[in-house]
């Protein structure tokens, strides 16, 4: 049998305190029969001592690190992937301060093998929100509704680091290009529900999610600080507009990808019909109060 080559892909920036502990539960992992693992760093100008780190990792020839200037994470982790699609047969992307489970890629990876390489597929599952020691262990529960167009045009329910992915769906994912794009894993989970198929394990836990205060996402963090960012983000900044710019690209990308029903879906929420979007007859988010906030957005023309 081949060798199955899976490449962990790691965005580092600042993360001295905790980057130790993720590359050590990354090198650990427990892969299938002939799989061999390659983890490749990408420093996004971190000014502490994560690229000392690093380098003593790589000199002990445990990962590959790339050094680089500050991009944002999406822009980093997609200068990762440019830098390894068509080398390799499955991609994960990696944070800097969680914990994987031992058992991590190998639920993923044998949930894949059995899929068709030649058709784009996407793994995802849940995992623990814990505190800064990862202590207090609390289940995610993000998708209670399947993964779809329509639930992914303006929610990412996919999170980046519990995914996994063949070299097909990484193709696809970089022949857009960066430009456009809200969030590197978002895009990546849009792209799957449009050309192939993504496999959601609702009943698996896959890491050690640490919520420390200072992560890029608000996500586990308590209701209140997630109204707040959602203000500050949302009402206040750009990033309705940002979104509303990576759904337009989406449309014009991967249109012809998709079903008719899909089709008009996207062709409503791309346009500039506030009463259209906010009456169209299809579920657009997870929750009935994150469904209400969305066509409220459409009335006041926030998006």
């Amino acid at each position: 049998m081949d060798t199955v080559k899976v490449c962990v892909m790691l965005s580092s920036y600042n993360g001295e305190k905790y980057i130790r502990e993720q590359i050590d539960s990354i090198l650990a992992q427990e892969l299938p029969e002939q799989c061999d693992l390659s983890l490749i760093v990408r420093d996004d100008g971190s000014t502490d001592g994560t690229i000392d780190i690093l380098a003593e990792y790589e000199g002990r020839g445990l990962l590959t690190l790339i050094q680089g200037e500050n991009l944002g994470v999406t822009g980093s982790f997609f200068a990762l992937l440019n830098h390894t699609t068509g080398k390799y047969d499955y991609y994960s992307f990696s944070d800097q301060d969680d914990r994987w489970h031992e058992d991590k890629m190998f639920r993923a990876l044998s949930v894949l093998s059995r899929k068709d390489k030649k058709i784009p597929h996407l793994y995802c599952s849940e995992y623990y929100y814990c505190d800064e020691n990862l202590g207090s262990p609390v289940p995610s529960t993000h998708n209670k509704l399947d993964p779809r167009v329509s639930l992914l045009l303006f929610e990412n329910t996919i999170s980046g680091n519990t995914i996994v992915f063949n070299d097909a769906l990484a193709s696809y994912v970089i022949q857009a290009g960066r430009n456009g794009i809200y969030c590197h894993d978002w895009w990546v989970a849009l792209v799957a529900s449009a050309v192939g198929d993504i496999e959601y394990d609702d009943q698996f836990y896959s890491l050690d999610y640490r919520r420390d205060g200072r992560n890029v996402s608000p996500t586990g963090s308590g209701q209140f600080r997630l109204l707040q960012y959602r203000i500050k983000h949302f009402i206040k900044g750009d990033e309705l507009n940002i979104i509303g710019k990576q759904i337009a690209k989406f449309a014009s990308v991967y249109r012809g990808k998709l079903s008719k029903h899909d089709v008009k879906i996207l062709d409503v929420c791309a346009s500039n019909s506030r009463i259209r979007k906010a009456f169209l007859p299809v579920r657009l988010r997870q929750t009935i109060s994150g469904e209400f906030m969305l066509r409220t957005l459409f009335l006041i023309g926030k998006l």
